[in-house]
């Protein structure tokens, strides 16, 4: 009898855990794209580059980086957590590339450049936002006023001192509506400071709206900040270097 029971108890144990597989495998299909077929979404591209060796110049590769004026996904098919896309960065001289590739919502694998800029669409507070790869989380979600009106907006943000990164994706969406990532690094006595940002430029229903300071704040900053850039300007330009890649 107890040999039975035994029996009966490993039954139960291992239906139990099949279970708990095949729950836990449907709740994490449930991230899906929010991005259709046919849409294209358009950004700016900036680079800054600082460093306090004044005889320091920028690598190479962030001299081309800069060259670009902005960057596309065109959206060319959407099958299940898989999107397929066309990934185009324009140049400030007109010439384009176009990579093709995809990116899956699920595993966070993409074969495009940028392509954790697009994630599953109404993701919460910290959910993770590739169920079967990666540990990232979408770190907050707030509301922000955008031309359209008030959106929620998820906001998936790490790193240190060293490498930060922020990126802002429209939860209904689940497209980002602006990413930037602080690089810093210190040698020789030297630090030098680099920052990407890309901005969604093609949508008006994500222009942030500025929250203007009260009267009395902004006749201090129209005061008070010049003040301080002068300052600043005479303390430091003799041994900062300060390199802007502006755009075109």
């Amino acid at each position: 009898m107890k040999t039975k029971m035994k029996s009966l108890t490993i039954i139960a144990l291992l239906s139990f855990s099949m279970f708990l597989a095949v729950t836990s495998s449907a709740f994490a299909q449930t991230v899906v794209p929010g991005v259709s077929k046919g849409e294209t979404f358009d950004y700016s591209y900036s680079l800054i580059w600082t460093s306090t060796d004044a005889s320091a110049t920028p690598p190479s590769d962030l001299v081309e980086y800069n060259n670009t004026q902005r960057i596309e996904f065109k959206i060319t098919d959407v099958s299940g957590s898989e999107i397929s896309v066309d990934f185009i960065r324009i140049f400030n001289n007109g010439t384009q590339t176009v990579q093709s590739g995809s990116i899956n919502v699920e595993s966070g694998t993409v074969t495009v450049p940028y392509g954790f800029l697009i994630v599953g669409a109404n993701l919460n507070k910290d959910q993770q936002v590739y169920p079967t790869g990666g540990h990232q989380v979408i770190t907050d979600t707030v509301m922000r006023s955008y031309a359209s009106g008030q959106r929620e907006t998820n906001v998936m943000s790490g790193g240190d001192s060293s490498d930060r990164t922020t990126i802002n994706f429209d939860k209904i969406k689940g497209i980002a509506v602006n990413y930037s990532n602080e690089l810093q690094d210190t040698s020789g006595g030297y630090t030098i400071v680099s920052t990407e940002s890309l901005t969604n430029t093609n949508s008006d229903a994500w222009a942030v709206i500025p929250e203007f300071p009260s009267m009395a704040v902004f006749m201090a900053l129209l005061i008070a900040v010049p003040i301080v850039l002068i300052a600043y300007k005479k303390k430091t330009l003799s041994n900062h270097k300060f390199v802007v890649l502006p755009n075109a």
